[in-house]
């Protein structure tokens, strides 16, 4: 699976183990069908998800964690992975100077209920000359990520400004990611469904962007759901977000985070 999402949920789940599932789903959904790159993040994520739902028994108590990551560059092309080093390098031409739009869809499933949303960050490229971005594509860097770059890596460098959550570019938006498993969570009320002397496991999948494969983790039931309560609980009150234009599927209540801004280099 993707190791930046394996970090990034690591560190929302704290102490956990992995295993990768690999889902079907052709990655082909019709992007003009679709209103923005947030929605159609969305129903990509809808769609991994379900797959992997389906392969599921009845009895599975488990929750399922499906996303899918986008750019959009200025046009309002929606940018997947590169296919090979020249697409990363007409990608790319298409960001450098400009700003862009990095959206996640995120799709939770749990005891035959849903709630998806998306997350969007804008991104702010320096203009970036050919010798550089050859320079750059030639390094394999950017070729399995969404619009041709990893910002994480040496790509940090064409970063001027960022605004909204960091972790998004990444591929998993973990401060929203935290309040939204919140979010489904009391609106499941799931004191009822899980009885507190169960010993049982709780597993967890995230369906990853980068290598169409999903991640399983095994955790303790009563500590990962003390854990998630806790993880929300040290977020600061949120303000309403100028980016909250993706509506959840099957919840209104979500909260909404507030964006920051960020300027990489002076």
């Amino acid at each position: 699976g993707s190791p930046r999402r394996n970090e990034l949920l690591a560190q929302l789940l704290g102490e956990t183990k992995f295993q990768v599932r690999k889902p079907q789903f052709a990655e082909n959904l019709p992007k003009e069908h679709f209103q923005n790159g947030g929605d159609y993040a969305k129903e990509t994520a809808l769609c991994k998800g379900s797959e992997i739902v389906a392969q599921m028994k009845a009895t599975d108590n488990v929750l399922v964690i499906a996303a899918d990551t986008v750019v959009v560059c200025p046009s309002g092309e929606i940018m997947e992975k590169p296919k090979n080093k020249e697409h990363n390098i007409v990608m790319l031409n298409k960001l450098q100077g400009t700003t862009h739009t990095v959206w996640t869809g995120i799709a939770l499933f749990f005891q035959g209920k849903k709630h998806v949303f998306c997350e969007r960050t804008d991104v702010t490229f320096f203009s970036l000359s050919p010798f550089l971005i050859h320079s750059y594509v030639y390094t394999g860097e950017g070729l399995d990520k969404a619009g041709g770059y990893g910002i994480q890596g040496s790509a940090n460098a064409f970063v001027d400004l960022t605004h909204g959550e960091f972790t998004n570019v990444i591929g998993l938006p973990l401060r929203r990611l935290q309040r939204e498993l919140h979010v489904f969570f009391n609106a499941l009320d799931i004191s009822n469904h899980l009885d507190s002397d169960d010993e049982g496991d709780i597993g967890v999948q995230q369906i990853q962007h980068d290598t169409d494969s999903a991640h399983i983790c095994e955790h303790h039931r009563p500590r990962y759901l003390n854990m998630v309560k806790k993880s929300v609980s040290v977020i600061p009150p949120c303000s309403t977000a100028p980016y909250s234009d993706c509506s959840n599927s099957d919840s209104d209540d979500a909260d909404e985070l507030s964006t920051t801004t960020t300027r990489m280099r002076s």
